[in-house]
């Protein structure tokens, strides 16, 4: 599949997305390379093979709450024990990522992120910080990434992991995360981040940028980037508007 083919699937499958945000009043913001791609290319990074986009975590919510009933037959939720997120698939595809070799993933699909309030204090950011590290790493043994480690160490945290899974169940460590996170709201915090990522530490915005939006012209359609765009992405990337030398 070329690039292009695969970023047609995307978007449709972002248009339907937006639909159901917009007829239910639901915010949602582009993030990482799409909202770079909206600003800079008003529409895919060339060379990008995926759409991003984040909620506040009470629209998030609702989303999931309502979606499954609203999605077109192609499209579907996809149910995950190894992502701190959404990804709603096109069911007709076929996706393998590189990543995950040993496992099929379903669908070409798009990520739905939820935001949550992230401390003001240091020590209260740094502690939530080390949680989300160290559940991820658990989480990563857990779900058998290290299975096909080639290393002996490996082997043996997977193995020694493997009769937990067991009895804890496939989504117990996304239950603690999202028990950990959910302790502040979007609304009522000064400041989000992506709290499904290793790096939260260097991924925390204010959330004053992320009140309200702007729409770019997307593909042929449009899409919502965060009020605060500019600051967000030089926070996030830096000089976003250069395009990389190998790109060029």
């Amino acid at each position: 599949m070329q690039n292009k083919e695969l970023q047609d699937i995307i978007l449709d499958i972002f248009i339907h997305v937006k639909e159901i945000c917009e007829r239910h009043r639901l915010r949602y913001f582009a993030i990482g390379g799409t909202c770079i791609g909206a600003v800079r290319h008003q529409g895919f990074i060339p060379w990008d093979d995926d759409l991003d986009i984040a909620m506040p975590d009470r629209d998030y919510e609702e989303f999931l709450r309502i979606a499954p009933d609203e999605l077109p037959g192609h499209l579907a939720v996809m149910d995950s024990d190894t992502q701190m997120c959404t990804k709603i698939h096109n069911i007709n595809t076929t996706l393998i990522e590189v990543w995950t070799p040993h496992k099929c993933n379903g669908g070409v699909f798009i990520d739905i992120m939820p935001f949550y309030g992230v401390p003001e204090g240091k020590r209260e950011r740094l502690l939530l910080c080390c949680k989300i590290k160290i559940l991820k790493k658990l989480q990563d043994k857990q779900v058998g990434r290290l299975r096909d480690n080639a290393r002996l160490r490996g082997k043996l945290l997977w193995l020694a992991m493997k009769p937990f899974h067991c009895v804890a169940g496939r989504h117990f460590y996304r239950k603690l995360w999202t028990r950990i996170v959910s302790e502040r709201d979007f609304d009522s915090s000064r400041y989000t981040g992506f709290t499904w990522s290793y790096h939260l530490e260097k991924r925390i915005f204010e959330r004053a940028w992320f009140d309200s939006y702007e729409e770019f012209p997307f593909e042929r359609t449009v899409i919502r980037c965060p009020a605060g765009w500019d600051a967000y992405l030089t926070k996030h990337f830096g000089d976003y508007l250069a395009i990389p030398p190998r790109c060029e």
